[in-house]
This record gives C-alpha cells, sequence and structure tokens, in this order.
C-alpha cells in the first residue's frame, strides 16, 4: 500500500530464540509482522523489538513495542550517549537500554536502565551481534504526564493555605495579647508602679 511500510517483529517468544536464529531469513518469514506510516519508518534496514519486563519504565513499559533502525557495525563508535538503543549480545541475548559509549576509548558499552534498582553493566565489543536504534514507541500506556506536577503544585498550594491560616491565627491572637496589655496598663495605678524605698541599714 502506497504511503506503508511493513517491518518485522520480535516479541517475547521470537526474542527467546532470537540468537539462534537472527542470521536466519527463514527466523524472519516465520516472524510476525507490523504495517506502520512511512513517516514512521525511516529508510534502512527496520524491525519492530517488544519490550519485555520494567527496567525501562517509565519510558518503556512491559508488552511496547519498539520501532527500531539497524546500526552498521562501523558505526558503532558514534552511538550517540543516553539515547536508547536495542543491543543484542551473545551473552545477555536482547537488551533494551541507554548507552554510554566507550567502544573507542575503552572497547565497550556501558548499558543503563531507566529503572534505577535495574544496575549498568557493560557490554564489550566482542560481545556484541547487532546493535538498532530505537526511533518511535508503540504503547498502551497513557498516562497523564501533568499528575506528577499536578500534585507537586498542589502540595504546595496546600501548604501555603496552612501557613496563610496560621499567620491569620497568630495576627489574631496577637492583636487580643495587644488589648491585655493595653486592659491591664489601665488598671495599674501610678503607685503600683512606684518602686518602695530602699529599707533602712540596720544598726
Amino acid at each position: 500500500m502506497e504511503g506503508l511500510s511493513t517491518i518485522p517483529l520480535i516479541n517475547y517468544k521470537a526474542a527467546a530464540n532470537y540468537l539462534a536464529g537472527y542470521q536466519s531469513q527463514e527466523f524472519f518469514e516465520q516472524s510476525s509482522s507490523m504495517i506502520l506510516p512511512g513517516e514512521i519508518v525511516r529508510q534502512g534496514h527496520m524491525r519492530g523489538v517488544q519490550v519485555v519486563g520494567d527496567s525501562m519504565e517509565t519510558t518503556y513499559h512491559d508488552g511496547d513495542w519498539l520501532v527500531c533502525r539497524y546500526i552498521e557495525r562501523f558505526n558503532w563508535e558514534t552511538l550517540t550517549d543516553l539515547e536508547c538503543y536495542v543491543v543484542v549480545t551473545e551473552s545477555r541475548g536482547l537488551q533494551v537500554k541507554r548507552v554510554k559509549n566507550r567502544l573507542r576509548r575503552d572497547g565497550f558499552l556501558r548499558l543503563r536502565s531507566d529503572n534505577r534498582t535495574h544496575p549498568p553493566f557493560n557490554v564489550y565489543h566482542d560481545d556484541i551481534l547487532e546493535i538498532w536504534h530505537v526511533e518511535a514507541q508503540i504503547t498502551k500506556y497513557m498516562p497523564n504526564r501533568n499528575e506528577q506536577l499536578f500534585y507537586k503544585v498542589d502540595n504546595v498550594e496546600e501548604g501555603l493555605h496552612d501557613l496563610r491560616e496560621l499567620y491569620e491565627q497568630m495576627k489574631e491572637e496577637n492583636q487580643e495579647l495587644r488589648q491585655f496589655l493595653q486592659t491591664l496598663a489601665r488598671q495599674v495605678t501610678p503607685t503600683q508602679l512606684t518602686p518602695p524605698p530602699p529599707e533602712a541599714p540596720a544598726r
């Protein structure tokens, strides 16, 4: 169809067998596919990868689909720090992570999760099989992105309201204290305010 592109999909089940079949044309012929608008699918080798687990929350959620573009091996050293990639390694399989690129200097990528309960780890050049750049996300998760900000503003407004009430209360108590002191001052005679004469020294 005009303006549409079809890309193969790597879902939960396919991801488990990816290392064994990723170089086989038969593997992708048997996999599912997705039709997307051409505006989403850039030129190049594209693939859809399903997110597994919570390591990239709150950016990507379990079950989300990522539209990814294949990065040629000779471009690995130019990966942009802190962007999201699908990194395929012999030791760990498919990993969706943010990347700190240390290939040119130290020979490894440092992979980081957005969910900080998952610690970062390094993958070395010889262990890496493929790298895909995340270009787009398809998700059923539709959070209110202003919700957290709304609650923060609401807490500040509540705090200001409490401070205003406390100020009015203290102002009222201060006025009552001032009136009490004025009344007390009117009730005290000048003689009561005169200190008694000193006692005569004993002889």
